[in-house]
């Protein structure tokens, strides 16, 4: 009797006790799993989305600098002059030169209305010819988007250069003011800027985007490749790279671990919690590189970008200002002294400008020597006046480094949304034009860009 009272007594502990929390400590150990392989699996997928934004980033912002340099020579009186002369020599010596050793361009030319160069240098190996032989994937097109019909000035886009693919920008060559020619010699020409994505560029954007062995591949993998179409539309440029897994990395650390140590289900599982604040915590510092200027530590261009259409978003009623700074002297500070203390002079210049602006104020650096400046709520004519001239009397002041007194200054130029523009690249391009316009009148100024409304500046 005894015996079989023992036996119930086990059969009923094992019904009511041990199936129960065998069942339950099983279903929490699915849970753990399930949950751990979830986690791994947003982590890849959201990690592989950011990497994708970043190499569609790194191409945007460099199609960008050449839109703009080409942009800047070609709006310019000599180059005019010159370029439309087919003067190789000085196209050679002024543009094709300092372009290539400042920005590392592979090909700068001049063409002709029929896509012929008049000046060609690659990789500082002149030529002239039918651009349409150098350039491949859709030259013609980018020549026919800058027709007088057109209105546009400045177009770019992926063409080939040779085996390589290649980012171009073309832009119409023109004088500041429309004025009659002095002779029939002043022709008109097109200038042409070329960065080929060859294995050392896509090395230096794998370096400066987080985005390891960024190669050209032959298939496309849709979790770790960007598909880049060439002008004419045909067989597409991938960009691929080794996607990082932190996921699958947490998963072959973690499961044997899990598999092993039931017992200790809730250690493993503060384990998981601090293996994902830890993975959050690296993605978020590799955001936050990508977002900033390495030297100053400022926002760059893409979280101006961002946070001018936030405010445009926002729809705020009284709209906002963008003050585009181009430091003035910098470059004569570069060649004399070198660029340790040309970067002594950005920082201090830096620390002047955020120490002139307000705490609401976004300050970004957008490369070189070049700044840009968000008002929140801000288009009052007076104010921003105050403001952008005490900019201006701030880096006028001597900046003392490594022993020696230097001076720079500053030039600035200020657009209002929405009276200037409705987009952000209007925008920044109205801001823009208005810092040519203070540089071609007077350096060391501030310059509003025509066009905004006469209620928004009083």
């Amino acid at each position: 009797m005894v015996l079989e009272d023992r036996r119930q007594i086990g059969k009923t502990f094992q019904r009511e006790v041990m199936l129960p929390v065998t069942l339950l400590v099983g279903l929490m150990i699915l849970a753990v799993i399930g949950t751990v392989i979830w986690i791994a699996h947003w982590q890849t997928a959201d990690v592989q989305a950011r990497e994708q934004a970043l190499a569609a980033s790194a191409i945007a912002e460099r199609l960008s600098l050449l839109e703009k340099t080409a942009d800047d020579y070609a709006f310019w009186d000599d180059s005019y002059e010159h370029a439309g002369r087919d003067d190789s020599e000085w196209v050679d010596a002024n543009v094709a030169k300092p372009v290539a050793q400042k920005y590392g361009f592979r090909l700068i030319a001049v063409v002709d209305e029929k896509g012929r160069a008049t000046f060609g240098a690659r990789d500082d190996t002149r030529f002239n010819g039918p651009m349409g032989q150098v350039l491949t994937g859709g030259f013609e097109q980018l020549l026919t988007q800058l027709a007088p019909a057109t209105g546009k000035v400045t177009t770019s886009g992926v063409l080939m250069l040779g085996a390589d693919p290649a980012l171009a920008a073309v832009s119409r060559i023109r004088p500041f003011e429309s004025k009659p020619a002095a002779d029939d010699a002043v022709r008109q020409r097109f200038l042409v800027f070329v960065d080929a994505l060859n294995p050392p560029q896509l090395a230096a954007i794998s370096r400066a985007y987080l985005l390891p062995d960024l190669h050209v591949a032959a298939q496309a993998s849709a979790d770790t490749s960007l598909k880049l179409d060439t002008v004419d539309g045909g067989k597409p440029v991938l960009l691929a790279w080794r996607a990082a897994d932190p996921g699958g990395e947490m998963l072959h650390s973690l499961l044997p671990i899990l598999l092993l140590l039931l017992i200790t289900f809730g250690a493993l599982t503060v384990y998981v919690l601090r293996q994902g604040r830890d993975a959050a915590v690296r993605l978020r510092e590799s955001e936050e590189r990508a977002l900033r200027d390495p030297l100053t530590g400022l926002p760059n261009r893409v979280m101006l970008h961002a946070r001018a259409e936030e405010l445009m978003a926002g729809s705020s009623k009284a709209g906002f200002a963008l003050a585009y700074l181009d430091l003035d002297g910098f470059k004569q500070v570069n060649d004399e002294f070198g660029h340790d203390m040309g970067d002594e002079v950005l920082k201090q210049s830096t620390r002047r400008i955020a120490a002139a602006i307000r705490d609401e104020d976004l300050l970004a650096r957008l490369g070189g020597d070049e700044f840009a400046v968000i008002f929140p709520d801000l288009t009052d004519f007076a104010v921003l006046r105050q403001i952008t001239e005490r900019i201006i009397d701030a880096v006028n002041d001597p900046i003392v480094a490594g022993g020696a007194a230097l001076r720079v200054g500053i030039t600035i130029g200020v657009a209002l949304y929405p009276f200037d523009a409705t987009s952000t690249l209007e925008l920044v391009k109205a801001a823009d034009a208005a810092l040519y316009r203070a540089k071609r009148n007077s350096k060391g100024t501030v310059q509003f860009i025509s066009g905004a409304q006469s209620g928004a500046r009083n």
